[in-house]
């Protein structure tokens, strides 16, 4: 096996070489991203098979996290000593993890559904418009290249959903994973009306707000990418200034805060989680959850096991804290998973579908068509899927037991269940299959209401009868 520091020097020496292939390109106008463009691929900035730390083991279900994880401490001196080059290495992870981990095909069944009732054109329409609409709203002028390189976000849908519409364990919606307070912030969420789950108005607000994020980071494709996914950037931007952040700066930042996490951690002080119990901070830091190792925690903090809450500060005892080595490799893997993955996750994806798909990019700046897009990617071997979705996962699959209407003028969702007799609810319309986005029906569209709702919601016949008097 190759030592761990001659490791470390043989990937110094290979970005070294490198530093003039990825400084950032400045013109007056724009600041283009030194990573976005997909035709830098890792392999032609880093020897992969030689320098790489942290490799997916293709034999196993190991992910990004285990893997970070397994190697932490190599990660973590890279992070230290060198922090500008861990986006880098994180990128060739996800590389891995995408084409030989537990991401395995999981782009080619995003660009399955990506096809499904023509996806991809809803979203690269709306994450067109929402980029318009902000333009405005803020009064600036962009620049066609970075038009350009704003537009390859769309694909964002991959890394966020794999292009479903379906809901995470956070209580992010949709194609573009939003949460309720940012859905309403850009108009997702309105008057009772919840559209995450629709591709072009998600997309739309996507749009929005990844734009947003660029203009207030200073131009900065990689901090509008990092913002989408963490906090941390707003505390960098407060301590530079809005004028002098960088991405190379967030990095360096990150790193210091890195090392503060790791002292606390090192102190034996943990944090409760959402659903955490006394037992599951103690295997998190590497202490057995024995009823006298619970005790014991609870006894030094002075809770009741039952009555944590989540956010909650507290210590490890010293006594225990030789066997609490976790507790240090925890703050640092989820300070690298939430805070430094994102960017490096994105561009792992662009680098794979640039080097197997070019069409899709193509696509996206308009070079082909549609029909020679789906064609391209049929041929190799792409299949279209259904996509999993907020207004159809609860719907019947079978044509028997749905009712089929017809859209005719002046006919909404809410009359046209009115006419059946079904109460126009959120519930209810949620059961419906409007083939798309249940609040743009359109003439001549096909309704699938199923029959067990109008059935349900049949009028009762009452009894005419006359009583008769005594």
């Amino acid at each position: 096996m190759v030592n761990t520091f001659s490791k470390i020097a043989t990937l110094t020496a290979s970005l070294a070489l490198l530093s003039c292939d990825v400084k950032i390109k400045k013109n007056e106008d724009f600041e283009l991203n030194n990573l976005l463009k997909p035709k830098m691929k890792v392999e032609e900035t880093v020897n992969v098979e030689k320098a790489q730390l942290v490799e997916i083991n293709g034999d196993s279900d190991e992910t990004f996290e285990k893997a970070i994880r397994r190697d932490i401490e190599k990660i973590h001196v890279i992070m230290k000593e060198e922090p500008e080059k861990l986006p880098l290495i994180l990128r060739s992870i996800w590389k891995d993890e995408y084409t030989k981990g537990s991401h395995t095909n999981s782009i080619e069944k995003s660009l399955g559904r990506m096809l499904y009732d023509k996806s991809i054109e809803q979203a690269i329409k709306g994450f067109s418009e929402g980029i318009e609409i902000q333009s405005k709203k803020l009064n600036i002028k962009l620049s066609k290249s970075e038009v350009d390189e704003l537009m390859k976000l769309v694909l964002l849908a991959i890394p966020e959903s794999h292009w479903n519409n379906l809901k995470s364990h956070a209580g992010a919606k949709g194609t573009y994973q939003f949460m309720k307070n940012t859905a309403k912030s850009y108009n997702l969420i309105s008057k009772g009306i919840d559209k995450r789950g629709d591709v072009y108005e998600s997309a739309k607000a996507a749009g929005r707000l990844l734009l947003d994020n660029y203009i207030i980071f200073n131009r900065s494709v990689d901090l509008a990418l990092a913002t989408y996914n963490s906090g941390k950037p707003w505390s960098y931007k407060t301590k530079v200034g809005r004028k002098n952040v960088t991405y190379d700066g967030y990095i360096k930042y990150l790193s210091k805060e890195v090392e503060k996490d790791l002292k606390r951690a090192e102190s034996g002080i943990v944090f409760v989680g959402r659903n955490d119990t006394v037992g599951k901070i103690l295997r998190r830091v590497g202490v057995s959850p024995t009823q006298k190792a619970i005790d014991d925690f609870c006894s030094y903090n002075k809770i009741n096991p039952k009555r944590i809450r989540s956010g909650m500060k507290l210590k490890v005892p010293a006594k225990y804290m030789e066997n609490a080595k976790g507790n240090i490799s925890n703050a640092l893997a989820s300070n690298i998973v939430e805070n430094v993955n994102y960017p490096p996750k994105f561009y792992a994806v662009l680098d794979i579908i640039s080097e197997k798909y070019p069409e899709v990019l193509q696509y996206v700046s308009g070079d082909v068509s549609y029909d020679s897009l789906q064609k391209d990617l049929l041929a190799k071997g792409i299949e279209i899927n259904e996509i999993r979705s907020l207004n159809t996962e609860n719907k019947s699959d079978k044509k028997d037991d749905m009712y089929v209407h017809v859209v005719k003028k002046n006919e909404n969702v809410t009359n046209i269940l009115r006419s059946k007799n079904v109460p126009p609810t959120y519930d209810n319309i949620k059961k419906l299959n409007c083939g798309g986005n249940c609040d743009r029906i359109r003439v001549g569209d096909k309704i699938h209401i199923p029959k067990s709702l109008i059935n349900k919601n049949k009028p009762q016949l009452k009894n005419n009868k006359t009583k008769l008097k005594n």
